[in-house]
């Protein structure tokens, strides 16, 4: 039975290009943090925290986005920057530049540095809140999540999940994980701490998180018109954290990066202007992200997840 809450057309575009990804492609904050749900808690090694929520496709038919971005931490502050390969792989991005000239160097110094720049990936969606624990701890109505849509941007252990709904024709749930209404399902995320690592780091572990088993809607058909009116647009979102290029400059200066990139910076300032790109792009001018050596790129998704997820959490509590 069709949805009155979703565009079946959408769904189907949508689905057919998270079916057609190749999953071995690489794939200033603002008001970020407003519009944006604080990454659950991890529970212990046996115990999980656990939350509830909904998924949400936005008034623009979008269901959820990637995108890329770098952070580090530069004289002890955390900055954020988004990759403008989130746009097309093929865009310059002078922190992808720098991270693989410093790699490429094979100086264990400059490698350390590389990682340091390296691109990560995150995903994003609108997403109503049914259940946060942590409301209980704070008295203030707006520090609350529970019946508010939000921006969740999670990891790939946890998109991974929703991409199997989506493309498992068969078996999967398809639209019903986006859908408000009396067809819909709430996502439990269950989040436990992985053992310790070797220098004694412990990350999250969303692997026991599920989709609920039965439908609920969210609520009648006028509190879920209310409900779809909180959702933001997600790739407006996405370009609201585009940092502009002066403040790109002044950063990659204050890194003490400006002369590993300045004349490839220089270079695509001068294509821009002249509004023609060529996709022929000089080996000696650019060196691309992606032919870093795979001991660099390939870093396990797990291992991205985890780092990610700290540098995030820490973010927030700035």
């Amino acid at each position: 039975m069709a949805s009155k809450w979703i565009n079946k057309d959408l769904f189907t575009r949508f689905q057919e290009q998270k079916k057609q990804e190749q999953d071995n492609i690489p794939n200033n904050s603002g008001n970020r943090l407003e519009k944006v749900w604080k990454n659950p808690d991890r529970g212990t090694v046996d115990k999980p925290k656990i939350y509830e929520g909904r998924f949400l496709q936005d008034t623009a038919g979008n269901f959820y986005e990637k995108y890329f971005y770098h952070m580090f931490n530069s004289n002890e502050k955390w900055c954020f920057v988004l990759c403008e390969k989130t746009f097309d792989m093929s865009n310059f991005c002078p922190w992808c530049t720098t991270s693989s000239k410093l790699y490429m160097s094979g100086n264990k110094a400059d490698k350390d540095m590389a990682r340091n720049y390296k691109r990560k990936e995150r995903y994003c969606g609108n997403w109503y809140i049914v259940d946060d624990p942590r409301d209980v701890e704070t008295d203030d109505e707006e520090r609350k999540s529970n019946g508010k849509v939000k921006i969740y941007e999670f990891p790939s252990k946890v998109e991974s999940k929703v991409k199997n709904e989506v493309t498992d024709s068969k078996n999967g749930l398809g639209p019903d994980i986006f859908d408000p209404g009396k067809d819909g399902y709430n996502f439990i995320i269950k989040v436990k701490a992985t053992k310790p690592t070797a220098d004694g780091k412990i990350f999250p572990d969303y692997a026991d998180s599920i989709f609920s088993r039965r439908p609920t809607p969210l609520g009648t058909d006028i509190e879920i018109k209310k409900i779809m009116e909180q959702t933001t647009n997600l790739k407006e979102y996405i370009r609201s954290m585009k940092m502009d290029d002066d403040n790109n400059e002044t950063l990659l200066k204050s890194e003490m990066v400006w002369d590993i990139v300045s004349n490839e910076w220089n270079e695509n300032r001068r294509k821009v202007t002249r509004t023609t790109v060529s996709e022929d792009v000089s080996d000696e001018s650019v060196v691309d992200n992606d032919s870093i050596d795979n001991n660099f790129t390939n870093t396990s998704t797990e291992s991205t997840d985890q780092s990610d997820e700290d540098l995030l959490k820490e973010l927030e509590d700035l």
